[in-house]
């Protein structure tokens, strides 16, 4: 009886939770369209829950709004977390295509000093004198509002490339297979950072983060089935990325297979020289392409940190130049960087970041992944295809062999060692270059001067052996 007394309120909570998930689930479905989430921005006439944030002037006062495009008629302005409706004619209205918000509605706010602090933490000083506001979680998120509004003016800035004729492995099994595998390797922008369906923030509506908005993406697209592997790590970098794909990858998924391979580091390279990080980047695609056979790889090329956070900024924005170069069969470019520049010439950096120095918010995580959707597009193939002669083919596939062989010999120390990349990057760059180029000419020489000092023991041992007998046999003849 007793067992029986204890199992029934056991099972009701069970029930319980699952009910509450499962309406937490509905509700998130209920507060955003799944399909408006993933149309292109710079496509439609309509843009759906464009994020603004309301920073007031120094003098209190709060300036219009110039939004993606020039308003036509709004359908509503919510907040960001999509519980909270605004009303036209109180809260705002339009002018002139501008969004302009009442200063005695409900919309909130934040004030200039707030905002632009003269006092603040260490390490986020912001250009020009006083510090930047910072915080993770929701913070901004609960700042922020979304507006869903008509525009008949044309969208004038980037649009990304269609990339499918690189990507042969990529194309085909979207159009045959059942189900995809995509593989996700990258700092915290790929963890999800400030997305508000980030486990650890976890708040209203849900969204999913950018790599699931993929998966969500195509599975709408190619009517597949597609499951995502996330192994991305927040603080790490490239050269972090490189030296930890071992233990990170290769043992935790070494027998299974992936169609697509997604590397997004970038944002931490804060003082990383261009060359040397496309160099990181290149050797750590040609090793997981190796290990994963039949498998395409996108390189992300990252958003841009704050322009006023001096810290936070390093040659971010020349990175996309030196990955392009990397471009050939199979590995293609996700150009989120020459995107965010071009929504900076419209949109202001805070009504698209969750922690106002280098995380993306619930619209522009959208946009992380619109954009690599658009790229795997098999659009026209182009006259010349970059990067893909005879000769990079074949350097590509001798950088693959020895990537592979070398990566994998990467010990655990070495790994621990390189944690701390992310402030001495140049140096770690340097060591793992060097212990990735040497490696295997290191084992190979090791391997035959073990086999030279077998042989030559071998004969010191019998020439000893023989003198010796010589000796004992003079000897004997001496004493006779």
């Amino acid at each position: 009886m007793k067992k029986k007394s204890l199992f029934i309120p056991l099972l009701l909570c069970t029930m319980s939770m699952a009910i509450k998930e499962s309406n937490s689930q509905v509700l998130a479905l209920s507060l955003y369209d799944e399909e408006l989430i993933t149309q292109y921005v710079w496509k439609s006439d309509y843009s759906y829950q464009e994020a603004v944030m309301v920073v007031e002037e120094e003098d209190g006062s709060i300036a219009p709004i110039k939004l993606l495009y020039n308003i036509d008629r709004i359908e509503e302005v919510k907040s960001a977390t999509l519980t909270k409706t605004y009303k036209e004619g109180v809260d705002y209205s339009v002018e002139d295509g501008k969004l302009i918000v009442n200063p005695s509605g409900s919309i909130p706010t934040i004030s200039y000093n707030d905002f632009y602090p003269d006092t603040g933490q260490s390490g986020f000083e912001r250009e020009g004198g006083g510090y930047l506001c910072f915080h993770e979680g929701a913070y901004f998120h609960n700042l922020q509002i979304v507006v869903s509004y008509y525009h008949s003016d044309e969208y004038k800035g980037y649009i990304p490339e269609s990339k499918g004729y690189l990507l042969p492995n990529i194309t085909k099994a979207l159009k045959e297979k059942e189900e995809f595998n995509i593989l996700v390797y990258g700092d915290s922008i790929s963890t999800g950072g400030n997305s508000s369906g980030h486990p650890q923030i976890n708040v209203s509506p849900h969204m999913p983060i950018y790599p699931l908005q993929i998966k969500l993406a195509l599975e709408q697209k190619y009517n597949i089935k597609v499951n995502v592997v996330n192994e991305s790590v927040g603080g790490t970098d490239s050269a972090w990325g490189l030296a930890n794909v071992r233990t990170n990858i290769f043992d935790k998924h070494g027998d299974e297979h992936f169609d697509m391979i997604v590397i997004a580091f970038g944002m931490n390279d804060i003082k990383v020289e261009p060359e040397q990080y496309a160099n990181n980047i290149k050797r750590l695609s040609n090793a997981l392409l190796k290990k994963y056979d039949n498998s395409d790889c996108l390189l992300y090329a990252p958003m841009i940190p704050n322009p006023q956070a001096i810290n936070f900024n390093g040659k971010q924005y020349l990175f996309k130049d030196e990955l392009l170069k990397l471009e050939t069969t199979g590995i293609a470019v996700v150009d989120m960087t020459s995107m965010h520049q071009s929504l900076l010439q419209t949109k202001r950096f805070f009504d698209m970041t969750g922690n106002n120095v280098n995380h993306a918010n619930d619209y522009l995580a959208r946009i992380y992944a619109q954009v690599a959707v658009k790229t795997l597009e098999e659009g026209n193939i182009p006259p010349t295809e970059p990067n893909d002669d005879d000769s990079s083919n074949t350097s590509s596939e001798i950088d693959s062999t020895e990537e592979t062989s070398t990566i994998e010999s990467v010990t655990q120390e070495e790994s621990t060692t390189e944690i701390a990349s992310s402030e001495t990057s140049s140096t770690i760059e340097e060591t793992i270059s060097s212990n990735i180029e040497n490696q295997s000419d290191n084992q190979e020489k090791t391997k035959k001067g073990c086999k030279g000092s077998i042989v030559d023991s071998f004969l010191l041992s019998l020439f000893g052996f023989i003198a010796l007998i010589i000796l004992k046999k003079g000897k004997r003849e001496y004493e006779k």
